[in-house]
């Protein structure tokens, strides 16, 4: 994590945060409500170490998903995001925002579910 002393640890149905400092498990929390996700790639943690995102897929579709997981206030925010981005084409844009490449361009999301297109493919 971005303080470099937190570890996230996650399986399918437990989601917990280890920190080396204390040697104790801070937080353990199970997936969002009514997740229908499928098994994403890694985590990635936002510039303050805050919260954790990961892209993931809609049970049974292809529609891809940013899953993104806030330590602080132990909540979860699910973004469904448009086109068909890569797992390697999804980044933090600052703590409170999600860019995401597609075949359209380059999306800007937040985390209160707005989006805009920054830049469209020519």
């Amino acid at each position: 994590m971005g303080d470099g002393t937190r570890l996230l640890v996650s399986t399918r149905n437990l989601h917990a945060v280890y920190d080396s400092s204390g040697d104790s498990w801070q937080t353990h929390v199970a997936p969002p409500a009514g997740d229908s996700a499928e098994d994403g790639g890694m985590w990635t943690a936002s510039p303050n170490g805050e919260r954790f995102l990961q892209l993931c897929r809609s049970h049974g579709s292809s529609t891809p998903l940013a899953r993104i997981f806030d330590l602080g206030r132990s909540q979860w925010t699910v973004l469904p995001l448009g086109g068909n981005p890569g797992y390697d084409d999804v980044q933090w844009y600052g703590n409170e925002q999600v860019l995401a490449v597609d075949g359209q361009g380059v999306w800007r999301y937040g985390l209160d579910g707005s989006r805009e297109l920054l830049w469209p493919r020519e």
